[in-house]
């Protein structure tokens, strides 16, 4: 598949307030939306990073029919690391103030 000018990935730093394009890995290349957001987050994201601080990462990410004729092709994908709503069950207060038990 030729190189096309829309093939690289914006890159926003909010912290510095500046923008750069990188090359889009190749081995991307056949994924869009979901799958793609995925991906970055996977590989880019530290998974213990705090949700609200400034080493989290925000993906906007295209489907593979974007740019096309393709009815709903103009949709996109919004991704990240988010803080918990909610403790998972095993994480739940128990009586006895050791974090055991379910919650109810």
């Amino acid at each position: 598949m030729p190189e096309s000018n829309g093939d690289r990935i914006l890159r926003v730093d909010m912290t510095t307030q500046t923008t750069s394009f990188d090359r889009f890995p190749a081995d991307w290349k056949i994924l869009g939306g979901r799958a793609l957001s995925a991906r970055i987050l996977l590989e880019e994201c530290d998974p213990k990073c705090d949700p609200l601080g400034p080493e989290n990462v925000l993906v906007m990410a295209p489907g593979v029919l974007s740019g096309t004729s393709a009815p709903t092709s103009g949709r996109i994908s919004m991704g990240g690391k988010r803080r918990k709503s909610r403790p998972a069950p095993h994480e739940a207060e128990h009586p006895s103030g050791r974090g055991e038990g379910q919650a109810g």
